[in-house]
Order: C-alpha cells, then structure tokens, then sequence
C-alpha cells in the first residue's frame, strides 16, 4: 500500500508538524529521563503500527536506527496506536508515537461503570 502522497505527479503541503515520542511502560530503566537518545534504546523490544499503515514512517525509523548503528528489534506489529499503548503498558515492549496520539489518547478520562464492573 504506498502513501497516497507518494504517488507520481502528487503534490503536497505540509500543513502542520508534530513531534514524536517514545512509549516507555511506567517501571523502565529509562523512564524517569525527559528525553532518551535512540541509541539507548537498541536493545530495546518494539511494538509498531504495521508498516502496511504507514510505509514511510516505518521505513524512516528503520533508516534512522541503521544509521546510528543498529536494528530495531521489532517484536509485534499492530492495526493502530491504541493497541501499541496496551501492549507497552503490559511489558510486551517499547514504542513510538506521534504528538498528536500521544494528546488524543491522554484526553480520555477513566470511570468505572456500576453496572459492568465485574462482567469481565
């Protein structure tokens, strides 16, 4: 599946810009710095979006981390940003995200509901 902006003949505008960050669980070594350097991370398991979602990005971290000397060793590819943020919080591995899913997933508020309590 290639990137729609990738197409031949396509032009494209950048219209915004975010950041990327890094999807640590609450207990690891490295969460307590404010910033962590990629190569900290080379011996690190990640869970990705599959490349199928997003090519570029994929293959763009792909580069980056052969360029500062290693392979990401990617442990698990999912459909969407949700399962990576489940997946990191249950110790499956580390992982990246845009700004902008970082925001929008941090913008939920949690409530038990009386009645579906114990379904599970």
């Amino acid at each position: 599946m290639l990137n729609p902006f990738d197409k031949p003949g396509m032009m494209h505008t950048r219209v915004a810009r975010t950041s990327v960050v890094g999807v640590l669980p609450v207990d690891h070594r490295l969460a307590h710095l404010e910033a962590i350097p990629l190569l900290a991370l080379a011996e690190e398991a990640w869970v990705w979006v599959s490349r199928s979602m997003f090519p570029r990005t994929y293959d763009e971290f792909i580069q980056l981390c052969r360029v500062r000397g290693f392979e990401p060793k990617i442990v698990r590819t999912v459909p969407q940003a949700q399962a990576i943020v489940n997946l990191v919080a249950g110790g499956m591995g580390i992982s990246r995200l845009n700004g902008w899913s970082q925001k929008a997933l941090q913008q939920n508020i949690w409530r038990s509901i009386r009645t579906l309590t114990n379904m599970v």
